[in-house]
């Protein structure tokens, strides 16, 4: 078993999101099915872009109450429409608003429009940066600096979207050190570090996210981190997930908030499969 708390809460319901792509009905009914079931593995927040969110309220009853995460992929100025309108809805709560950085040549200008825009809102707001892409590192001061959370993307349907271990390294150490809260995006479809035979592209695991980032608040440098992200034996890597004590873990996950899934079954599948959980349940 590892430590107490450490998989709590960890994994947003993204089933609208690739490679799964589920129809909002087929989406809504197994969220439905997570919510009863209550695993603690799951956040039960359902992972929304604002271009369909008419139709999940669609197909909500009057009393269903549902916890959401705004994904924006309108513009800015749209955003603060689409929040007064779910504000208006008792079955929506929006615990989560998360964009990309408008397009700007000083990301704390960039990081403005996020604030004037999302301002008005409750939720927390998580910014997506890449380590992939030259200039992060600025970009992640500037959401600090305004009180702003961070996403990181791990992945995508393109190779150059997925981090090198050593550049994703670089960002825990980062946020461990500025301890800045981040949730995760993207390529994070198993525990363990792997090669998809499909695509050939070699995806992160969410396990070695969490370990490393563990490792990174005892204050491991980029090295010793990007050497957890390059574990692709899950036995070994359980060991890892073992040793973190409950102070490590509960220092981890007030940064690492969740990560999103476009599956909500096979994450605790694979822990049940390391061992690191007491009872699978779907």
């Amino acid at each position: 078993m590892a430590a107490s708390g450490l998989f709590d809460e960890l994994v947003d319901d993204a089933g609208l999101f690739p490679p799964e792509r589920l129809p909002m009905d087929d989406a809504v009914r197994r969220h439905r099915t997570d919510e009863a079931a209550g695993h603690p593995v799951l956040t039960q927040r359902f992972l929304c872009p604002v271009s369909v969110l008419d139709e999940l309220q669609a197909r909500l009853g009057p009393d269903e109450r549902w916890r959401i995460g705004l994904i924006v992929d309108v513009g800015l100025d749209e955003l603060p429409a689409v929040i007064r309108t779910i504000e208006a809805d008792d079955r929506l709560t929006v615990e989560t608003i998360e964009l990309r950085l408008p397009a700007a040549a000083d990301p704390r200008s960039a990081v403005d429009q996020v604030v004037g825009a999302a301002g008005s809102s409750r939720a927390v707001v998580h910014v997506e940066l890449s380590p992939a892409v030259p200039g992060w590192e600025n970009a992640l001061a500037a959401v600090a600096d305004a009180g702003l959370s961070a996403k990181v993307r791990c992945g995508g349907l393109e190779a150059g979207l997925f981090p090198s271990p050593e550049a994703l390294a670089s960002f825990l150490v980062e946020a461990a050190r500025t301890e800045i809260p981040f949730k995760a995006t993207a390529g994070l479809h198993h525990a363990v570090r792997y090669t998809d035979p499909a695509t050939g592209f070699t995806h992160h695991g969410f396990l070695n996210l969490l370990v490393g980032l563990c490792r990174a608040v005892g204050g491991a440098d980029v090295d010793e981190v990007a050497e957890l992200l390059l574990i692709d034996d899950g036995s070994r890597l359980a060991e890892h997930a073992r040793a973190v004590t409950p102070q490590t873990a509960a220092r981890a996950r007030a940064l690492f908030r969740a990560y999103g899934s476009c599956s909500t079954s096979e994450p605790i599948e694979d822990l049940a499969a390391l061992g690191l959980l007491e009872v699978a349940r779907a």
